[in-house]
């Protein structure tokens, strides 16, 4: 997939050194962050949209900015459903009217505005399994004390990504 994102500058070289410890103090103690009442509704929202298709492999776009990403992924897996997420408004309403915290991009996708945190929180608590999830573009944040703000060494992300 092509777009027209920044490149990314970092003064860091290669995986972040503390990345492992960082991912396994996560593992070893539960986030325990509140989930917020809109994070609910939208996943509420969700929950009603992919019943009809829970025999359909899920695949998460996480972080999909304007969703150009998960109209190709649509496209690619007709016989997937893919749930485009991020938090953004403005960047998902390129698309179209936001409506309730969803938009339908097609008979098998639809794009989520919703804090990846709690999703990920809310599909796991309801035994919800994602076949893949994809980070395209995973919040770089170019200097490397910013490390526990990046996705993959966010709380929840080790619970996605460990817990599954």
């Amino acid at each position: 997939m092509h777009a027209n994102s920044p490149v990314v500058e970092s003064a860091q070289e290669g995986p972040h050194r503390r990345l492992s410890e960082v991912v396994e103090r996560h593992r070893a103690h539960v986030w325990r962050q509140p989930i917020a009442a809109h994070s609910r509704q939208a996943w509420a929202t969700l929950r009603d949209w992919l019943a009809p298709r829970s025999d359909s492999p899920l695949i998460l776009d996480c972080g999909c900015g304007t969703g150009a990403s998960s109209m190709g992924l649509a496209q690619r897996n007709p016989g997937s459903v893919i749930v485009g997420i991020d938090q953004s408004l403005q960047r998902l309403s390129r698309q179209g009217e936001i409506g309730d915290g969803l938009l339908q991009l097609a008979a098998n996708a639809v794009l989520l505005r919703a804090p990846l945190q709690d999703l990920w929180r809310l599909l796991r608590a309801d035994g919800i399994r994602p076949q893949r999830q994809l980070l395209w573009y995973p919040n770089p944040w170019p200097k490397p004390e910013h490390l526990q703000r990046r996705w993959h060494a966010h709380a929840t992300a080790s619970l996605a990504a460990c817990s599954w």
